[in-house]
């Protein structure tokens, strides 16, 4: 009922909270200097291969491929 009153991603709080996790490992991929695998887990991701799935699911590109097209210039 949030979700929807306030306008926010999905039919809940789990969909809600799948695309914030993506957008901000989006977010974090940008930054010089971090690896992959810090972005998936200081978004929560148990694993690289956790978060590949995840960006896999939401018909992403890889976080690799991800990163190459985000990256912001040292």
């Amino acid at each position: 009922d949030l979700t929807r009153t306030f306008g926010l991603f999905g039919a809940g709080f789990r969909d809600a909270m799948r695309v914030l996790r993506l957008r901000a490992a989006v977010l974090l991929l940008s930054s010089p200097g971090v690896t992959p695998s810090d972005v998936a887990k200081a978004v929560g991701y148990g694993s690289l291969d956790a978060m590949g799935r995840a960006f896999r699911d939401a018909q992403l590109p890889a976080p690799s491929i991800v990163q190459d097209a985000v990256r912001y210039p040292a």
